[in-house]
This record gives structure tokens, C-alpha cells and sequence, in this order.
């Protein structure tokens, strides 16, 4: 066993066929949500674009959990053309909406609920990509749909938020499901590793280097624990200074399937809000069965007095 997980790579064919067809489906769904939300309800395009991208990565996230999809690049792979068809899907939408609304975009239908959705005119565009671009372009070259609904926009800036919209969808989607196929996977018992946050907050480590190669030779006393009686979701909450977060993974059934990852939060002052930078120190370092029994009693409670974990 290496100090650190490695992904095998494995892509079973019943897995990835379930992720494409499943995360069809899942984007399917997601581009009427998004398309409709932005409407009818008028909400902040970029918060709902965020919300689209994130929702997809993590419905693909849980396909590549179910399909036991092992590999980071493959899982990304397959996640790519779902995200492309998710940008394709939204827009197939958003014009069939905009034909049932008399075709005027931004019009005095757009935003209520009288606006019908026209069938024909999706099912149109879906068959024929071309169609699709060229009404994006004389939408475009209209110049009258905007990033806020509210009046005439410059067709340039439409153009850039476009492509930023497909790059958070498209990025949302590979980047949710190559971080769930990098994560633990035990090829002796076929399972998933379950992960365990830890509620104590450890010390922040000022040598991220030092503690990193201390714990590759086993040595974990370097791993102390807040002085404060607050967990980690209260140190976040109330703003408190930088810390350190554990979680530990162990698969079931297979005593080599344990693993740290250590990470450091740092308080920051941004414009006057505290926020919290997440730096990895450690990330998926193999441990035994035994050492993780170990961390997690001493780390496992909200709160326990300062001293070395043994």
C-alpha cells in the first residue's frame, strides 16, 4: 500500500452507460428549472447559473458513485458532453419559450405566467443544432435581451455572459464528477469509503511541509486540538480565528481501506466579511485501521482538552 490512495481507473460499462443516460435525464430536468426560474421569477442570472452548474455536479456526483466509476478522467470525461448538452438543452428551452411568447425576446410575455411553451419549436431545435445557432444569433443581433430582463443590452456582452454561463455548467458538471471519483474506493470489497468529518477543530498548521512529512512517517502528534470548547461548524460560524479540519475515510469490511485528510482554514478579511480559505495540507493519506480508530476518539467529540493525539 502507498502513503496515498490511487485511484484504479476502472470504468465499469454499466456504470458509465447509467451516468449517461441518468445525467441526460438530470440535465434535462435541471435546463427547464433553470430556463423557467429565470422566466418567470427574475432572479439573479448568475446566482441560478451557479445553482444549475452545482446541482448537475452533484447529480453526476452521485452516478459516478453508483456506477463505481473510478477514474478522475474518465468520470470528467463522460461528464463533459452531459454539461454540453445541459448549455444545449437550457437554450432549446429558452427560445421555445420565447417562440410560445410571440418571438419578441424580452417582450411584454416574458416573465408571466402566460407565456406558453412551444412544443413544436423545442422538439425543432433539439433535431436541428444549426436552427439553434442561427435564432442565439439574431437574438444576439436584436439586442434587446439583457442579463437583467430590463430593457435593450449591447449584443457583445450578452456574448460573454453566454460563454461564461457554459463554462460553469459544463465545469460544474466535470469538476463534481471527477471529485467524487477520486475520492476512496476499496477493490477488495467493492464499496465506497465512508467519510467522517471530524467535530473538534484541530490547531492550524503554521508548517504545512513539516506536519505533511511528519504524518507520511506515522508520526501524528503533531495534531492538536483547538484550545476552544467550539466545534467546527460553530468556529465558522462565529467567525473565529484560523483552524484545522479532519475527516477520516474507512471503508467497510477492509482494514486497509483508511485514510486522513487534513486541511487548513484561514480567516480572511475580504471587504469587510470573514471568510474562510480552504488550503489541503494532507489529502487521502493512507493510515491503518488502528490509527484511525485512534483519531477518531480523540477527535471524534465536539470538544476535548489540549494535548497530543497518541
Amino acid at each position: 500500500m502507498g502513503l496515498y490512495y490511487q485511484p484504479s481507473n476502472r470504468m465499469p460499462r454499466r456504470g458509465a452507460l447509467l451516468f449517461l443516460i441518468a445525467g441526460g435525464a438530470a440535465a434535462t430536468v435541471l435546463a427547464f428549472g433553470y430556463v423557467y426560474a429565470l422566466w418567470y421569477c427574475r432572479l439573479v442570472n448568475g446566482l441560478l447559473c451557479l445553482a444549475f452548474g452545482g446541482a448537475l455536479g452533484a447529480v453526476l456526483a452521485q452516478l459516478v458513485r453508483r456506477g463505481r466509476l473510478r477514474s478522475p478522467r474518465g468520470a470528467a470525461g463522460l461528464a463533459l458532453p452531459v454539461g454540453l448538452a445541459a448549455v444545449y438543452l437550457q437554450w432549446s428551452v429558452y427560445l421555445a419559450l420565447l417562440f410560445g411568447a410571440g418571438g419578441a425576446p424580452g417582450g411584454p410575455a416574458q416573465g408571466r405566467a402566460g407565456a406558453p411553451f412551444h412544443f413544436r419549436a423545442w422538439a425543432g431545435l433539439l433535431a436541428h443544432p444549426g436552427r439553434l445557432v442561427a435564432e442565439l444569433a439574431a437574438v444576439n443581433q436584436a439586442h434587446i435581451w439583457t442579463l437583467d430582463r430590463r430593457g435593450p443590452g449591447p449584443g457583445p456582452s450578452l456574448v460573454m455572459f453566454w460563454v461564461a454561463e457554459a463554462v460553469i455548467i459544463v465545469g460544474g458538471a466535470c469538476l463534481g464528477a471527477r471529485a467524487q471519483a477520486k475520492q476512496p474506493f476499496s477493490e477488495a470489497t467493492g464499496a465506497w469509503a465512508r467519510c467522517a468529518t471530524m467535530p473538534q477543530p484541530l490547531r492550524y498548521a503554521t508548517d504545512p511541509a513539516a506536519l505533511r512529512t511528519a504524518l507520511e512517517a506515522g508520526r501524528f502528534d503533531g495534531l492538536l486540538p483547538c484550545a476552544t470548547k467550539l466545534d467546527v461548524a460553530q468556529m465558522i460560524r462565529h467567525k473565529q480565528t484560523s483552524f484545522a479540519r479532519l475527516e477520516l475515510y474507512a471503508a467497510p469490511g477492509d482494514a486497509h481501506g483508511c485514510y486522513l485528510m487534513l486541511a487548513n482554514f484561514e480567516k480572511k478579511i475580504q471587504k469587510g466579511l470573514t471568510v474562510y480559505g480552504v488550503v489541503p495540507v494532507v489529502e487521502r493519506l493512507a493510515i491503518s485501521a488502528a490509527t484511525h480508530a485512534a483519531l477518531t476518539q480523540r477527535f471524534g467529540t465536539a470538544w476535548a482538552p489540549s494535548g497530543a493525539a497518541q
